[in-house]
């Protein structure tokens, strides 16, 4: 289905399945994945909501190859962030500056909006 494409890059990021190997041979420059962890910590589903749970001081993002395994793969790039543990964790992740080095600029792309909601609303009144 997708081989007559013939996508250049395939980007994936919060994606529940494995994408099969034949997939992710197809395009020429591979695939990579966004994970919302500093793997190899937290791999698998839900790792913002067990760095809140086990009160971690910050979180990360970790940009990846993707292979066929869940959250392996060689690491691309990593940006970490502390937690604005002083008030009570939001929904919203404005104030959580973002950047990795193969971003375009410091604002990174929570600041632009580009990550929506958080799971700091399931965090409920979280303080350190």
């Amino acid at each position: 289905m997708l081989a007559p494409l013939r996508p250049a890059l395939i980007v994936s990021g919060s994606f529940p399945w494995r994408i099969p190997a034949d997939v992710l041979a197809l395009p020429r420059l591979g695939a990579v994945n966004v994970h919302p962890s500093l793997l190899p910590r937290y791999r698998g589903p839900n790792p913002v909501r067990w760095a809140l749970r086990n009160g971690d001081a910050e979180l990360g993002l970790t940009v990846r190859r993707t292979t066929a395994d869940f959250d392996t793969g060689p690491i691309l790039a990593q940006a970490r962030f502390p937690l604005p543990m002083t008030k009570a964790v939001s929904s919203s992740c404005a104030d959580w500056p973002i950047s990795l080095p193969v971003s375009s600029g410091k604002a990174g792309a929570c600041r632009a909006g580009g990550m929506g909601r958080t799971a700091g609303r399931d965090a409920g009144q979280l303080r350190r």
